[in-house]
């Protein structure tokens, strides 16, 4: 088990999570609790990921369903209980429904106003009231990206500001350092993709783009000269070579292109950090064309393979349409951007060293980012969120943040850290005017560039 660092005095703080489905967002955040001398206990249904019990746990407990979650919650008497979930709501309900103690509600994938109205009458007849119910009833909610501050906007949920900004983060410890060392072997540049994919043989159309698909893609890079490795998620375990058969065959005919079995996430950083740098990128067309999402979920959307790639020491190449991706490695000039369409013109054009200059700034970048730094900031929403005023930031802290996002442009940013600050400090009003002013701007804002 990883021991505390000495660096952060023990808190003695217990905090208990719930997930059915274990991922990484909740190993990378339970590792940052433990190295601030938290005692951190997992509820889980699904199998936990390789060696996410010994870096990131005290304790695990495996439940079959939500009533077996709710009873093994109800042995612990936590700081906190922290439920994640992600379009499946049964066991976050229960537990908001029967109070073992405070709940902070982290909803991985938001759905209510960010997948399209048809979609989810026909697939999910009853989600968007449970996870509504989740959302109004939680003490408080953790969101990693801005999909919840558009839901809020266009279907008036009763959130309030019991919000805290928690993007996904690095993991940034000693266990991933050996990464760094490997460098880059090859002669010529490597690209590579983790994550989800659309298989074109399911498609009712040839060709397509509006979704993620990579036949086209993986076809087009390396008729380029250029390397590209594609890492499927772990959903595709089952079924890999049936699913992936056209991938599967154009990697046989070329000797550029390489589709590689699915990984553990915890084995995903070192394996990614032999290339140079990572994808995270669409069709020109998939914003507005895809048949489930509105466009909101890309624009306010951010994505775990981000830090990923960071972890690794990746450039990243990605493209306007996602928005908030698009600035959050932009200020850390980490990026370049191009569409799928143009992404072998966009990389041809700078030199091999440029790309691989990138690993220094992305090494500093994610830095910013580490699981130590949010497990901080998340700790004292906790404290916050149970009512124990005495052990918050100091005064101004959120209100400094939301500034200093504001001169980035990171408008919606600057409006969650200043409603931090006001539901800390509810009597400032320098943080009543500043939020004032940020909502005008943004009002503005969403009357001159469509949703």
């Amino acid at each position: 088990m990883m021991q505390s660092s000495g660096a952060y005095p023990a808190t003695g703080q217990e905090v208990v999570f719930v997930c059915d489905k274990p991922h990484s967002r909740i190993a990378k955040v339970g590792y940052g609790l433990k190295s601030l001398g938290c005692r951190v206990v997992l509820l889980h249904r699904d199998a936990l990921p390789t060696k996410y019990a010994d870096r990131s746990f005290d304790e695990t407990h495996c439940y079959r369903d939500p009533a077996g979650a709710l009873e093994l919650a109800r042995r612990f008497r936590p700081l906190m209980y922290h439920v994640f979930s992600s379009w499946d709501f049964a066991t976050a309900a229960l537990l908001l429904k029967e109070r073992p103690g405070r709940i902070v509600f982290d909803d991985y994938d938001v759905a209510s106003g960010v997948v399209r109205p048809e979609f989810l009458a026909a697939n999910y007849p009853t989600l968007q009231e449970s996870e509504r119910f989740c959302l109004e009833q939680a003490d408080g909610i953790t969101c990693r990206d801005l999909l919840l501050q558009s839901t809020k906007r266009r279907l008036d949920y009763r959130i309030g500001r019991k919000l805290l900004y928690l993007p996904d983060c690095c993991w940034c410890d000693q266990e991933q350092e050996s990464a760094w060392s490997k460098g880059i072997e090859a002669d010529s540049l490597q690209l590579a993709y983790a994550g989800n994919m659309a298989i074109e043989k399911y498609a009712p159309t040839p060709h397509p783009r509006d979704n993620f698909y990579f036949l086209d893609f993986a076809k087009e890079i390396t008729a380029s000269g250029i390397h590209f490795h594609i890492y499927p998620s772990p959903n595709f375990c089952d079924g890999f070579e049936e699913q992936l058969s056209e991938h599967l065959e154009l990697a046989e005919k070329s000797d550029f292109y390489h589709v590689h079995r699915p990984l553990p996430a915890d084995q995903l950083v070192s394996e990614l950090s032999r290339y140079d740098l990572g994808l995270l990128s669409m069709w020109r067309e998939t914003r507005d064309s895809n048949k489930a999402y509105l466009p909101v979920i890309f624009s306010h959307s951010t994505s775990n393979k981000l830090f990923d790639y960071m972890d690794a020491g990746l450039g990243i190449v990605t493209c306007d349409a996602l928005r908030f991706q698009r600035w959050f490695l932009g200020k850390h000039d980490i990026c370049v951007s191009g569409y799928l369409d143009e992404a072998a013109r966009t990389i041809l054009s700078r030199p091999l060293s440029f790309w691989r200059g990138l690993r220094k700034r992305v090494r500093l970048a994610r830095n910013a980012f580490s699981a130590t730094l949010h497990a901080r900031r998340l700790l004292a929403f906790y404290l916050a969120v149970n009512g124990q005023a005495a052990a918050l930031p100091q005064k101004g802290a959120h209100l400094a943040l939301a500034q200093e996002a504001m001169q980035r442009g990171e408008l919606e940013v600057a409006i969650i850290e200043a409603r931090a600050e006001l539901a800390q400090h509810p009597d400032d009003a320098d943080t009543r005017r500043f939020l004032s002013f940020l909502q005008s701007c943004q009002q503005k804002w969403e009357r001159m560039v469509p949703s």
